[in-house]
């Protein structure tokens, strides 16, 4: 949240705690963001995407081998 975004987004991590990597995909599937965290369960992540062009992303989270995904959009 908030989505969509400037670029500055909050991540609300709600599984067991772990590290985490963070990817953000552009349409085509190309990586255009990464980076490992430690994720808590009820701790918020903040991430700055504001380098990146107006447009919709793909947010992968994996932590522990569970991986989710959230479409982003960039405005």
């Amino acid at each position: 949240y908030p989505n969509p975004s400037n670029g500055d987004f909050n991540l609300q991590y709600t599984g067991v705690d772990g590290l985490g990597t963070i990817e953000v995909f552009d349409l085509t599937g190309r990586a255009v963001y990464s980076e490992q965290a430690q994720m808590i369960s009820g701790a918020t992540h903040t991430m700055s995407l504001s380098k990146l062009a107006q447009g919709q992303y793909s947010l992968r989270l994996t932590v522990n081998g569970t991986r989710s995904q959230q479409n982003l959009m960039v405005r």
